[in-house]
């Protein structure tokens, strides 16, 4: 059912009777200010977009819809609760959402696997992450702090905090990190990476015009293990010795990068 740009739809009707109904996009849909309890009958339902729902402030608690796999609410930025939409959901895109505590509705998500909380101006941190996550983006939030969880996500490849002006340091990353982007994070200072981190892809702003990126690859040498970080064309060796994780301050890298 596509109810794309809908302006003047104000209610939606009873779903109680589409059982089999797949897809449902009420993107734009700027009057409509609440989705009705009949929701909870479309067990079917696998992809759910509500882009630009500017209005929508309600929606029913623990919906739990089984076969729904995406759900894309960027712009819902009058909507206060973040329910329970589904436990199988595999991707999940929000956006301008003032949601202070997304616990609840992230933390049964067991299966999701590509998380996008944009521009989410009361979210402070997040709590918990599903071990199942390959790809986080949480830029331009006012994110303050990330968990330390997030080191046991060893399918996470790609970590987007561009924008992330108010977070200052990162807890240590999990080993599967291939791209980390962390542009215009004017107050990070600390990023921890394990020994074992192999190949890492790293985005920093190094001014207003210019964005930087470096490359990390570990090695063995002998029974200790290094690593080389690579600005532009050079590379540099730094051997790890004894220690956990990696103290080094590299030009361009935030403050006591480690």
């Amino acid at each position: 059912m596509d109810l794309l740009a809908s302006g003047n739809l104000k209610e939606l009707p009873d779903l109680s009777k589409a059982t089999k109904l797949e897809k449902l996009n009420l993107s734009f849909c700027v009057s409509l200010v609440e989705i009705p309890s009949s929701f909870l009958h479309l067990q079917k339902l696998q992809t759910l977009t509500m882009t630009g729902f500017i209005n929508l402030e309600v929606m029913p608690s623990h919906l739990n819809l089984a076969s729904l796999k995406q759900v894309n609410m960027m712009g819902c930025s009058r909507l206060r609760n973040l329910p329970v939409i589904s436990t199988n959901i595999r991707r999940l895109y929000i956006s301008e959402i003032e949601v202070e505590d997304e616990r609840a509705s992230i933390k049964s998500c067991s299966r999701l696997k590509n998380l996008t909380i944009r521009k989410g101006g009361k979210l402070k941190g997040l709590t918990h992450l599903p071990t199942s996550l390959t790809t986080v983006n949480l830029s331009n939030s006012d994110i303050e702090r990330i968990p330390e969880c997030i080191k046991d996500l060893n399918r996470l490849q790609y970590l987007n905090l561009c924008g992330c002006r108010r977070l200052s340091s990162l807890p240590e990353l999990p080993v599967s990190l291939v791209f980390l982007y962390a542009e215009d994070c004017e107050s990070l200072e600390t990023v921890f990476f394990s020994v074992n981190t192999s190949y890492v892809h790293l985005f920093f702003t190094k001014s207003h015009h210019q964005t930087n990126s470096y490359t990390w690859k570990s090695m063995p040498t002998g029974k200790r293990s290094a690593c080389r970080v690579r600005s532009q064309r050079q590379w540099k060796f730094i051997d790890h010795q004894q220690t956990s994780f990696l103290r080094h301050k590299f030009p361009g890298l935030p403050r006591g990068f480690t």
